[in-house]
């Protein structure tokens, strides 16, 4: 390895941390493993709660609970709670402005009671007026649209390009730029 002499611009320059450590960012191999092990255990648990409520919601309806009868209700059910409602409110990042939270919550409910009802009616109505009814509900939140935020206004500058610099002016055909300053001269 070189070292550069005291005092050249190489020897002054030092790197810092690629990235800054904060709260969230796990210090040590403990505190990660703790962190992928929480993880874990909270999604196991959100699972089984899931399947709980699904089990309840077949038996409510009047059907045997097989494992057939559970795969066909678990896909509907993600249908209803995650696919449809994911169509209409696309993601956000943490911490970016979006729409009030109470206005996406209320359509993420909206849609997914919606596409729950509607798959209920497919499944279980009889009556071609209430399966047109329970598809019109399930279509209502996306129809409507979710809720976006508003825009900020912008303001342009009014004096672009300045009057001082010379107009920008075609160059000649295939010369890999599609437009080109005039040489000054």
């Amino acid at each position: 390895m070189v070292t550069p002499p005291a005092g050249s611009p190489e020897s002054s320059h030092q790197h810092g941390p690629v990235r800054e450590i904060g709260e969230g960012v796990p210090t040590t191999l403990d505190e990660a493993i703790q962190r992928i092990g929480l993880t874990i255990v909270a999604n196991l648990l959100t699972g089984v709660a899931y399947a709980l409520l699904l089990g309840a919601a077949i038996l409510l309806a009047g059907r045997p609970v097989d494992a057939r009868r559970g795969l066909v209700w678990g896909m509907g059910g993600f249908v209803a709670v995650s696919l449809a409602p994911s169509f209409g409110l696309a993601p956000e990042l943490p911490g970016m402005a979006g729409a009030e939270l109470e206005l996406r919550q209320l359509w993420w409910l909206s849609a997914a009671a919606g596409a729950g009802a509607g798959l209920a009616a497919l499944a279980f109505a009889r009556n071609r007026l209430v399966i047109a009814a329970a598809i019109l509900v399930a279509a209502l939140p996306h129809l409507i649209g979710a809720p976006i935020r508003k825009a900020p206004k912008v303001r342009f500058r009014r004096n672009w390009p300045p009057a001082s610099s010379p107009p920008l002016s075609a160059g000649p055909p295939c010369s890999g730029r599609s437009w080109a300053r005039p040489a000054a001269g």
